[in-house]
């Protein structure tokens, strides 16, 4: 029983570490756009 409760817990710890990089993932990914949508408009023009 507690083992099945610990495992459950450690799931739930790991799926929460999983999202916070997924969330971090696409804010690089934003800034990344961001900054390349920058770079060619200061050079192209």
């Amino acid at each position: 029983m507690s083992g099945m409760y610990e495992r459950a817990l450690a799931q739930q710890r790991l799926d929460a570490r999983r999202q916070r990089f997924r969330e971090r993932q696409r804010v690089l990914l934003a800034v990344l756009a961001v900054s390349t949508v920058v770079f060619f408009a200061l050079f192209v023009r």
